[in-house]
Order: C-alpha cells, then structure tokens, then sequence
C-alpha cells in the first residue's frame, strides 16, 4: 500500500535484496491470517511434540521460540543473497514464514513421525536419539545426563556400579538402548536417586560422562563460566547497577560490549539542539 514492496523498489535499485516474513507463507488460504508465537507453536505441532510423557498438551513455551527461529532462518536467508549477489551483482526478494521456520526448527523429530517412529512423541526430558539421555532425580535435585558414544555407555555404567550393564544383550547398542528405553531407565532411576546430584557430577566427571544440574537464574549469573565468558553484563543505570545477559559474540577485531541505556534527556542536544537538564544545570 505504500509503494514499499518488492517490485516497487527493486525497480529503483535491482541490487536491493528485500526480506518478506510471513506467518503462514506466501500463498494458500491462510496466506493472509495474523500469527503469533503461541499461534505457530499450536499449528506447527510445536505444543505436541514437546512434553512430559502421557501429557494431553504440553505447556506453551513463553520464550519466543518461534519468533527467535524465524529471525535466525531470516538472517541465514539473507547472508545467503548477500552471497549470491556477489557473483551475479544481482538482488532477489526472500521469503520466510513461521511456519517453515519451525519446521526446521523440529526437522528431525518430524521426520520420526513420518517414518512411524513411536518415539515421536512427548518424552519429557528424553531425548529420542539417545538413551540414557535425559534428566534423573538424585537424592536433593535432577541431573541431566547424555550418553552419545560406546566408550560413554561403558564409563557411565563403570560410573554408577553396574559394569555387567554394558554387556547387558538389551543395551549393547545405543538403537537398543532407545528402544528398550523403559526398561533401562527402570535400572538407572533408583541408583541415581540413592546420592546427591554433587555426588553424581563429580563422579560422572572423572569418568568423561557429560551432566549438568538445571541451574536457576540467581546461581546462573554467579557461575564462574558465565562470568568468565561475560555472558551476563553488570551495567550502570540511574537505578543502580543491574545485571543483564551479555552479547552471544566475540569479535577478535571488533570487540562490542552492553552499554548503559541513556538517562532521561541525556541525548536532547544532539536530537532537539537543545540542552539536557542536566547539561542546563537543573537535574532530572
């Protein structure tokens, strides 16, 4: 309606590369209808996948799951015309939608479901490639637990007392272990629930078994790799200091850094050509 579409403007400058994001897609009947995150978790199977066993409807993630997915598949969409019109010196429009986005997001817990895996459904913290993978109750909090590898299989039962488990016939292979998922975690639950979660990382650790505790925020930002890597950003404002999530890069040429935001009439001058309060004295 504004003249701002694709056609319009490539017509001024045919190098233009034009990113249109849609929720539903470019065409069919729902071409034109809103959407939203909660909308695209519901529609794209997002809300069924995802869940605790026997759950009739998994809780909607509030994170922006879908949101965040489309605007990464955006940017790779994007870099990618960048790219090609390197060697063509020409632009193109770029499509995304929604509802693609998060296709890919679960490309391959799809793709179980079409195969007929029986796997392909709300599993709680279990992953359906691997077992033992997923989160157990120690003596005082869960601990998450991946074993991926042979030589993992066999530390992790070295680990929790019960080396016969690793030449058990049922849990010989990891596609057997998934499959007879039930039954090994039958084994496992009941000693990872006999000591306490400390207990199980440090021993774990010794025998090159990945595991983590599910941390709260409050201990998160304390975390010594977190504060190492200034994943969080101590920042001062008119309020005092806050503390909020540091940038995901690290540029070795280009360093960046999380600014304090601007004080109430701070940029007047440079805006209004007029000076702020505090620049005229007066305070805020």
């Amino acid at each position: 309606r504004l003249g701002l579409d694709y056609r319009s403007l490539q017509a001024i400058n045919p190098k233009l590369i034009y990113c249109s994001i849609s929720g539903f897609g470019e065409s069919g009947p729902l071409r034109h209808a809103g959407c939203s995150d909660p909308i695209m978790q519901a529609f794209s199977g997002f809300a069924r996948f995802n869940g605790a066993t026997g759950d009739a409807l998994e809780a909607f993630r509030f994170t922006g799951f879908i949101d965040l997915t489309t605007a990464s598949v955006a940017t790779e969409a994007v870099l990618a015309a960048v790219n090609e019109r390197e060697c063509s010196g020409q632009g193109q429009e770029v499509c995304i939608s929604m509802l693609e986005a998060a296709l890919e997001m679960q490309a391959t817990r799809v793709a179980d479901y079409l195969i007929g895996n029986s796997l392909a459904k709300p599993a709680g913290s279990a992953s359906p490639a691997f077992a033992p993978d997923r989160a157990f109750n120690s003596a005082d909090r869960e601990i998450f637990i991946s074993v991926c590898r042979v030589r993992e299989w066999q530390e992790f039962c070295k680990a929790i007392e019960q080396p016969d488990l690793a030449i058990d016939p049922r849990f010989l292979t990891n596609v057997q272990r998934v499959q007879a998922h039930s039954e090994l975690d039958a084994i496992i639950e009941p000693i990872i629930a006999k000591r306490p979660a400390i207990w199980w990382l440090r021993t774990f650790g010794r025998h090159g078994v990945a595991c983590s505790l599910a941390h709260h925020f409050e201990t998160y930002r304390f975390h010594q790799q977190i504060v190492e890597n200034k994943m969080i950003a101590p920042i001062d404002t008119e309020w005092g200091e806050v503390v909020v999530g540091g940038l995901p890069w690290h540029f070795s040429g280009t360093p960046c850094e999380v600014l304090a935001p601007p004080s109430p009439g701070q940029h007047n001058s440079e805006i209004l050509g007029t000076p702020s309060p505090k620049e005229a004295g007066h305070g805020i």
